[in-house]
């Protein structure tokens, strides 16, 4: 199957594990190493994971806030490599022209943080 994008360099495929181990058949550092061959191999056969960008903008007064985050909708290959899932939170649900109720503001570090 060729790329979705990019070209081929002449890369050497990925590293395969060719036998199965334990724990308990490793040392500790080897196992870590020998896990993420596996997680490795296995994420370069799984799907592209797919990701929502969300933007929601929102007034206060007259001040306009711009929230952004990124929702997984399908994880593909993040099943295998979830540590990759850390740049990807669940976010607040929005509808168009939603009213909320601000309980707190505050400000942190240059950006604002809005609690309702």
């Amino acid at each position: 199957m060729p790329p979705v994008s990019g070209h081929n360099a002449g890369d050497h495929p990925p590293i395969t594990p060719i036998k199965s181990a334990t724990p308990s058949l490793l040392k500790p550092d080897h196992w870590k190493i020998y896990e993420f061959i596996c997680r490795h191999y296995c994420a370069t056969i799984l799907p592209n994971a797919q990701i929502q960008h969300i933007t929601a903008s929102f007034a206060i007064g007259k001040e306009t806030f711009t929230y952004k985050g990124k929702r997984i909708k399908s994880p593909g290959f993040l099943q295998a490599q979830p540590w990759q899932a850390r740049n990807y939170c669940e976010v607040a649900q929005f509808t168009d022209k939603e009213t909320l109720k601000v309980s707190t503001v505050s400000i942190e570090h240059g950006k604002a943080w809005i609690e309702g």
